[in-house]
């Protein structure tokens, strides 16, 4: 079958974000010294079953107690652009929600960072972290903890509620 995967331009791309993962020391070192794709499964405190992926997790030790999650993005690496599409997108529920499922399987980290590399050129690279208690990882938790009991509830009760008959 002679199907095209990537585009002669898509193949550029990535080899650039490659190239552009590999130029900043950090991050190769990072992606070079972690297991990659971990599964997470415990349980939270509420009875629901948590379960995440996390790309990047070194030996954790008191040096490194940080969980990594690879984004790329076509707004910027820079700090105020990544922020404003990390609460746009929703990541700093995903970082929240990772601490804890780490943290209910046994899993003691405290930060959680993005590695995130831009998907055009000069590919710049720039890792971003959130600590366990800053204030958008508690608004994250805040806001996870909240679907997870909507669930319960949804699952206890037997009803599901779809869209409204406005829509």
């Amino acid at each position: 079958a002679s199907k095209t995967i990537l585009s002669q331009p898509e193949l550029e791309q990535v080899r650039g974000m490659v190239d552009g993962l590999n130029r900043h020391e950090d991050a190769s070192a990072i992606i070079e010294n972690s297991e990659k794709q971990v599964m997470i499964v415990a349980n939270h405190l509420c009875g629901v079953r948590m379960k995440g992926l996390l790309d990047f997790m070194p030996e954790i030790h008191a040096e490194s107690d940080c969980l990594y999650d690879l984004k790329s993005t076509a707004r910027g690496a820079d700090e105020d652009t990544f922020f404003k599409q990390c609460f746009d997108i929703g990541y700093h529920i995903q970082a929240a929600y990772y601490l804890d499922a780490c943290r209910a399987a046994g899993i003691f980290v405290n930060r959680f960072a993005f590695i995130v590399i831009e998907n055009f050129p000069p590919y710049e690279c720039k890792i971003h972290y959130l600590k366990l208690h800053d204030e958008e990882t508690e608004l994250g938790r805040r806001q996870y903890q909240k679907a997870m009991l909507d669930y319960q509830a949804c699952v206890n009760s037997g009803k599901w509620p779809g869209y409204t008959k406005s829509w």
